[in-house]
């Protein structure tokens, strides 16, 4: 699921056709069918300096869509993984860099669900509310969810460290059957 190119010196570890290509093929049977690629700006940079970008085109509202190899490619600055990783100790002279995160992504990865709140319905009642006639509000809540298919968390109600938490992640579906895959690289 993760094609690692971020150690690779002979490239400078810089995301490569290669690299996206096997990803991809990670994903099973679903790479032949409508797939995106999401990318840190930096990495969108790196494919466009070795001329991978097939084509580029505006959609009806002006947004501009790159593709390589009719993958669509999104990117995002805000939400996209991006480590920086310090220099060796011991009188190494590599300086540090930065690992970027890219995810392939075929149809249905990511499922869009409600959660359930402690409480989801609450009423409370004001006697002397609206001039003496009473008031009453009704509390409603709701979790919105979202899940990466065939896989399961261990936890009921998970915190943000659980969830960066790889160990209690479980896969429960073939890994052919899991449109998802990742690409570190270094730009």
């Amino acid at each position: 699921m993760i094609i690692d190119v971020s150690a690779k010196d002979g490239d400078g570890g810089i995301i490569n056709t290669n690299a996206i290509i096997d990803a991809v093929g990670a994903i099973g049977d679903y790479n032949t069918t409508e797939v995106i690629m999401v990318v840190h700006p930096v990495v969108l940079g790196s494919i466009n300096k070795l001329n991978l970008i097939d084509w580029a085109h505006f959609d009806q509202r002006g947004i501009k869509i790159d593709s390589f190899k009719k993958i669509r490619l999104m990117t995002n600055n805000s939400a996209m993984t991006a480590r920086f990783v310090p220099a060796v100790d011991g009188g190494s002279p590599a300086p540090g860099y930065t690992k970027y995160y890219s995810y392939i992504l075929g149809p249905g990865a990511i499922d869009f669900g409600y959660g359930l709140p402690n409480t989801p319905l609450a009423f409370e009642r004001d006697a002397a509310g609206c001039n003496g006639a009473g008031m009453e509000t009704i509390f409603s809540r709701v979790e919105w969810a979202i899940h990466p298919k065939g896989y399961k968390f261990t936890t009921e109600r998970p915190s943000l460290d659980d969830l960066k938490d790889g160990t209690k992640w479980t896969r429960v579906w073939d890994r052919r059957r899991i449109p998802f895959a990742a690409i570190i690289s270094r730009g």
